[in-house]
């Protein structure tokens, strides 16, 4: 069979394995004029530094200095959802957290995204923006005009291959028609990867689009910025997609059974960075936000929390926005005391958290109302649960309030929600608000042990109820050591090793902290008053939450008796004082 020469190109340019044998570093797909100057600037056809291609680092050797964006860990090859494994919408990573990388030449803002293969397929390649630090349905930064498709992202550009690049303004919607186009093939480029995850190259994809494009969209360079990388399996955006193949920088099988799940990992891992800055790189990985313990009430002068921080973590404490003081994480608690004056109705508290290494957590966490008035709590009997959903029957809760889940470490489940209690007090916890149905849907919850709270108007949260799901297997009663002082700064125990130890005060959460391997539990520091109850609960994961611990009541220290005076006679003493 003879091939005409033009045949010969083609099957050169389009088929991977005449790939195989290619120099790392070499441009096999180049844009055409005039991108081809951007994305090539001398133009010899290679991305690596010289023509010598990529031999130590595809980082280091570059000749667009690219850097990578922030992201929760190293991308597994093998874990798109729709899609072949370590194929061309598999992100996969060198070992340095670059499954996407940027640039920004002070014109353009260029992408680089590395891939286990390469194809002529049409497909498409995201970066979706956020551009004012706001996400989700729900919680501390929630986005005002957050849907169900889309949790908070304001731009994507996309590279869709075979047809362009476009960006698209979909804050608050689904994309529409782009807000700027740039057809056909002057905009992107395809190059070969030094790293070989698979057994086999890797390809960088690399797009670019002028900064003008976003300006028309009011972002300037000193916006600041959170990015989030995705492919998809049509040439489409992906918002509003429902095909997404791989979101970079995390493992798609545990961040969740839908894109809502995986975006709001991602985006809470970056720090907000402006474009100016993105070429020294977004900086550390965001800190996770820490937990306050319970409902906070007039009159108190400390607060509690805990945080899944190393200890040595810095806590701030924020009174209506104002710094009130800082708290350090010991054993996965810290409390800040002897705030003054004492709290009072109507104040808003917040806590920041900055892990050693990390950058600060966002400055609204965990946002808790002072308030005389709690909501009462769920009715227990008449909520039950699955993998697919928790349910309240008719009368389960306060219509209107607003029903949260926190899994046994005390972490808000987001479902990317806002779930309310309907007239009839019933109820209805899942991550598919269009199934209306306890059973069915997808699974939103693994199996083990929640705890189920409602908030009614300005009130504030209610304790808690425990349900159990696809588990019988109940964990162990905890133990306090005691005596327990008004002046101890610490409270311990024993419990199944490994299990989550709820410290109650009352019927408030005083911390959470983790049993370690022998079952030795201690929540550190405290702050505790003569009189004070204390109980403790524990639950192993993928066990219901034990009873609670037989209630201890906090002493007060009891100073020895000083004898005064001389007692040294031969007579017979009558008194001793």
């Amino acid at each position: 069979m003879i091939y005409h020469k033009s045949t010969l190109l083609r099957l050169f340019l389009f088929c991977p394995f005449f790939l195989l044998g290619q120099t790392p570093g070499i441009v096999f797909e180049p844009a055409i004029a005039p991108g081809n100057a951007v994305l090539d600037p001398n133009a010899d056809g290679y991305v690596s530094a010289t023509l010598s291609g990529f031999s130590a680092s595809d980082l280091l050797e570059s000749e667009i200095p690219y850097v990578p964006l922030a992201f929760a860990g190293n991308e597994p090859p093998s874990d798109p959802g729709p899609g072949p494994t370590c194929g061309f919408t598999d992100f996969v990573d060198s070992g340095n957290e670059d499954p996407a990388m940027v640039y920004y030449d002070g014109t353009n803002l260029l992408f680089r995204m590395r891939l286990g293969n390469a194809v002529p397929n049409a497909k498409g390649y995201s970066a979706l923006i956020d551009t004012d630090q706001l996400f989700g349905l729900t919680g501390y930064n929630a986005d005002p005009n957050a849907t169900v498709d889309n949790p908070g992202f304001e731009i994507e550009v996309c590279l869709l291959t075979n047809f362009g690049v476009f960006v698209y303004n979909i804050d608050g919607t689904c994309p529409g028609p782009p807000s700027a186009s740039f057809a056909g093939h002057t905009n992107y480029q395809k190059s070969v990867a030094l790293t070989a995850n698979c057994g086999d190259a890797d390809y960088f994809y690399e797009f670019y689009i002028p900064f003008s494009a976003l300006a028309a969209l009011g972002i300037t360079p000193l916006t600041p910025l959170r990015i989030a990388i995705a492919s998809t399996m049509n040439p489409q955006p992906a918002i509003c997609n429902g095909v997404i193949s791989d979101f970079a920088g995390i493992d798609d099988n545990l961040c969740g059974s839908n894109a809502w799940e995986c975006f709001t990992d991602i985006i809470s891992n970056f720090p907000p960075t402006p474009t100016v800055d993105l070429n020294n790189g977004p900086g550390p990985d965001m800190s996770v936000c820490p937990m306050i313990n319970g409902n906070l009430s007039a009159g108190a002068t400390s607060v509690s929390g805990t945080s899944g921080h190393a200890n040595g973590t810095l806590i701030k404490v924020f009174k209506n926005a104002a710094l009130i003081g800082t708290a350090t994480v010991i054993s996965g608690a810290w409390t800040l005391s002897g705030i003054s004056p004492a709290l009072a109705v109507g104040d808003i508290i917040t806590a920041t958290a900055t892990a050693p290494g990390n950058s600060e957590s966002f400055s609204a966490c965990n946002v808790t109302p002072v308030s005389a008035v709690c909501t009462v709590p769920l009715i227990s009997g008449l909520v039950s649960g699955s993998v697919k959903a928790v349910c309240g029957s008719t009368g389960a809760g306060i219509p209107g309030a607003v029903v949260k889940i926190y899994n046994q470490y005390g972490a808000y489940v987001d479902n990317g929600l806002v779930i309310t209690v309907e007239p009839d007090g019933s109820f209805l916890w899942k991550c598919n608000a269009s199934t209306l149905n306890c059973s069915s849907g997808p699974n939103c919850l693994t199996d083990g042990a929640y705890y189920v709270t409602q908030t009614s108007g300005s009130e504030c949260e209610s304790d808690g109820i425990w349900i159990c799901i696809g588990t019988s297997v109940t964990t162990p009663v905890p133990t306090i050591n005691t005596p327990v002082y008004n002046t101890s700064t610490s409270i311990s125990g024993t419990a199944s090793p490994t299990a989550a130890v709820w410290v109650w005060s009352g019927n408030s959460v005083l911390g959470i902290v983790t049993a370690d391997g022998l079952g030795i539990w201690t929540l550190s520091p405290v702050s505790l008053s003569i009189g004070q109850t204390l109980s403790a609960q524990a639950i192993v994961i993928l066990q219901c939450a034990s009873a609670r611990s037989t209630p201890i009541t906090v002493s007060g220290v009891i100073t020895p008796p000083v004898i005064t005076g001389s007692y040294c006679t031969a007579g017979i003493l009558t008194s001793v004082t």
